[in-house]
């Protein structure tokens, strides 16, 4: 008696694999976009913008970023609060940004993960995903411009 051969995936699946894959790289010999960021120009100096995001098992983050340029470097802050009726719990981040085209910045945490937000209407941040659409599907999903200073 003769065992039947597996089958094979079909080689779509390994193609749609290489198309993400290829997605989340991005174009890293591309060059990077120079065009001023809302609030924070060419030079360097200091912006900052808030507001509360959604959450799938939480009220919603509370959440803080802080963009720094200093001698062409870009370092930010993104301070998180999950709200939960059960106590909140606070998250601290730290890391480098770019920007890697006209309104996307992509940033690279200190201890790994990268995050992008898109630049939207007027200077406001919005969370992406890894082909650069809302992360949440909602537009009004935002980080608005604020003070710098806490």
């Amino acid at each position: 008696m003769t065992m039947p051969r597996p089958r094979r995936a079909p080689r779509l699946a390994g193609i749609g694999g290489a198309l993400v894959l290829a997605a989340l790289a991005g174009c890293g010999g591309a060059p990077r976009s120079t065009a001023p960021i809302p609030g924070l120009g060419q030079g360097d100096g200091e912006a900052a913008w808030a507001g509360t995001l959604s959450c799938v098992d939480c009220e919603g983050i509370d959440t803080r970023l802080i963009l720094q340029r200093q001698g062409g470097k870009g370092r930010y802050r993104l301070l998180e609060t999950y709200l939960s009726g059960d106590g909140d719990l606070d998250y601290a981040e730290q890391g480098s940004w770019e920007q890697v085209r006209a309104g996307v910045l992509l940033l690279r945490g200190d201890r790994g993960g990268q995050r992008l937000f898109g630049v939207v209407e007027g200077g406001a941040l919005q969370l992406r995903d890894a082909l650069e659409g809302s992360r949440s599907g909602r537009d009004d999903d935002i980080l608005t411009p604020v003070p710098a200073a806490p």
